[in-house]
């Protein structure tokens, strides 16, 4: 799984690129392509991924 993301700033990560195995181990799709941690999780999750990135 390939995973490429944009570093807005300490607390903010957007993705800018997923692979195919990444699309279908995750469950996610091309939409959440520009979109920041916080807009496709739930905050408690959102905030799990990027203590941890």
């Amino acid at each position: 799984m390939v995973f490429v993301v944009n570093v807005i700033n300490e607390n903010v990560f957007t993705y800018a690129y997923l692979n195919n195995a990444a699309k279908k181990g995750t469950g996610l799709r091309e939409e959440v392509i520009g979109r920041s941690f916080q807009n496709v999780y739930d905050a408690k999750f959102a905030t799990r991924i990027t203590k941890t990135v």
